[in-house]
């Protein structure tokens, strides 16, 4: 019994450690955050690897995210980011194709933002896109904001 809990115990620690380096450095979330963004990868084909999303707010950055594929093709994260109000820019980079967008918003009270990567096989295309709205944004399997 105690080799099986120590090999458990080792494994579940290699599990973590692995996870951990995979999705890149964590986003402090602040749960009094103004800012609530959706980071968004779509895969039309099960055959594309790991994309990796960046996102930067004003140079700096905020998410370092792999995202895998799944039957469902849509893989999502959810942030939410404190900002001063005032102008601001978004950065948003991906390792496939050179996809990449940058937009400049203002932030008053609370802001929705929705960056979606979607492969060069999308319908109608692929690619990195922001959206920037005061209200919720919501973005379902094969949609393109």
């Amino acid at each position: 019994m105690y080799r099986t809990s120590r090999f458990a115990l080792i494994f579940c620690v290699a599990l973590c450690l692995v996870t951990s380096c995979a999705s890149g450095p964590k986003v402090f979330q602040d749960p009094n955050g103004n800012v609530h963004l959706g980071v968004y990868a779509d895969s039309y084909n099960f055959s594309m690897q790991m994309t990796r999303v960046k996102v930067e707010f004003d140079g700096k950055p905020a998410v370092n995210k792999a995202f895998g594929t799944s039957s469902s093709g849509h893989k999502d994260s959810m942030y939410q980011i404190y900002l001063p109000p005032g102008t601001h820019t978004i950065r948003a980079t991906a390792n496939k194709g050179g996809a990449q967008a940058e937009q400049t918003f203002e932030i008053k009270d609370r802001v929705f933002i929705a960056v979606q990567f979607q492969p060069a096989t999308a319908p109608g295309g692929g690619g990195m896109k922001i959206k920037v709205s005061p209200q919720p944004i919501y973005v379902q399997p094969g949609q393109s904001i």
